[in-house]
């Protein structure tokens, strides 16, 4: 049981393996107490945590909907980092004792689009984030294509059509996989209570992508490799709307800033990340690049 739950948190924030589409998006299909096609967070009631998520009656469509609730840890794994409150569900598949996330994906989409209602607990928000990847052979790792996060923060009662963007990273590489995580709350929730419930998860656009962002953009970031302080980031022209993603190396959006204001240089504090190798990516309003991050 241990070791079960210790590969279970181990991969948590991991992606991945990778069908076509959402694996069972409609959330119709259940054994005991998960999605098929979903990992969720119920695996630590093995150590007699609370249930985290639900089939749920009060569907958008179909008969069931999945319901993700945050729940209290009365109970962590020793020596695993852990927040005292969660509830998430991701693409993916039990394999014995091992979680593996992710599913298989061949397509470039443009949205993520999902039905959605939320009972907010003391203006707590929701998450969903959506990534395709793709293994590069030649470096042993996965890279990240495209990326796509929202939050969902109003409490709403009402099934509400909900669409996350996915920005581009790579539009040369085909993806292999694909992941989808929602959460009930943010990381690091300070209570108790919230519950978003989701139902018809689906990819759109086909191989699209963002084609009107298509343009390469020339920029710099220094120092690099940095060392947990600021990190400047210079752009060759001006921008009026500057977004900046950080994500790690599986693929885990790590930090986001909207930059404002039309100038050519930018500081970033970077002392809250790891030591490690990121994936810095900048869009502007035409234009997109990436850059590889070092933190030392």
């Amino acid at each position: 049981m241990k070791n079960r739950l210790h590969l279970f948190i181990f991969t948590l924030f991991s992606a991945f393996s990778g069908f076509a589409q959402v694996p069972n998006g409609g959330f119709e299909n259940w054994t005991s107490n998960d999605p098929d096609g979903w990992v969720t967070t119920n695996a630590l009631m093995l150590l007699g945590n609370p249930q985290s998520v639900f089939q749920s009656a009060d569907a958008h469509s179909g008969t069931s909907a999945c319901e993700i609730r945050t729940v209290q840890l009365t109970n962590k794994p020793p020596g695993i980092p852990l927040p005292d409150y969660i509830g998430s569900i991701f693409t993916g598949k039990q394999i014995f004792t091992t979680p593996i996330f992710g599913f298989p994906y061949t397509s470039k989409p443009k949205k993520l689009n999902f039905w959605y209602k939320f009972n907010a607990m003391n203006n707590d928000t929701a998450t969903v984030l959506a990534y395709t990847t793709r293994w590069n052979a030649s470096l042993g790792k996965r890279d990240t294509l495209s990326y796509g996060y929202s939050l969902m923060v109003d409490s709403i009662s009402v099934y509400t059509q909900h669409e996350v963007t996915l920005m581009m990273l790579d539009s040369i590489n085909t993806p292999d996989s694909a992941v989808i995580v929602f959460t009930a709350s943010i990381f690091g929730a300070p209570h108790a209570g919230a519950k978003l419930t989701v139902d018809d998860v689906e990819f759109t656009g086909g191989n699209v992508g963002l084609a009107a962002i298509n343009a390469s953009l020339e920029f710099n970031i220094f120092p690099n490799p940095a060392d947990q302080g600021f990190i400047h980031l210079q752009l060759k022209e001006r921008a009026q709307q500057v977004s900046v993603t950080i994500l790690n190396t599986q693929g885990q959006l790590v930090a986001q800033y909207d930059l404002q204001g039309e100038q050519d240089a930018y500081t970033i504090d970077a002392s809250l990340l790891p030591s490690g190798l990121y994936l810095f990516a900048v869009q502007t309003e035409n234009a997109h690049a990436t850059r590889r991050l070092i933190v030392e």
